[in-house]
Formats: structure tokens, C-alpha cells, sequence
């Protein structure tokens, strides 16, 4: 797990630096916000729960 702003996400996920670990969580019914959908123009659906708006 890591806890990453949204600012560098798409280019985490470019780089192969991150998993899709969303789905194989108990919450992954709750992951429903537009945050958890996409973060800065780039989609990061099943790779974060967001904790909090900064």
C-alpha cells in the first residue's frame, strides 16, 4: 500500500509502478466515489481509495 496524491498517479501507473489491488479488497463494493474513478484526467479505477479531499 502506499499513500500517493493524485498529482503523480498517472504517471505511477504509466511506469508500471503500481497494481490494481481495488477489486481483491473487502471494500471494493464501496469504491463508488468520482476520486476513486479518476484523478486528474487519468483513470485510476481499481488502484485507489481515496482517504480524504486535500
Amino acid at each position: 500500500m502506499a499513500i500517493v496524491h493524485q498529482s503523480i498517479m498517472g504517471k505511477m501507473i504509466e511506469d508500471g509502478l503500481l497494481l490494481k489491488y481495488v477489486p481483491d479488497t473487502s471494500v471494493a463494493k464501496y469504491v463508488i466515489s468520482a476520486d476513486s474513478k479518476n484523478a486528474l484526467g487519468t483513470n485510476v479505477e481499481g488502484y485507489v481509495i481515496p482517504m480524504f479531499h486535500s
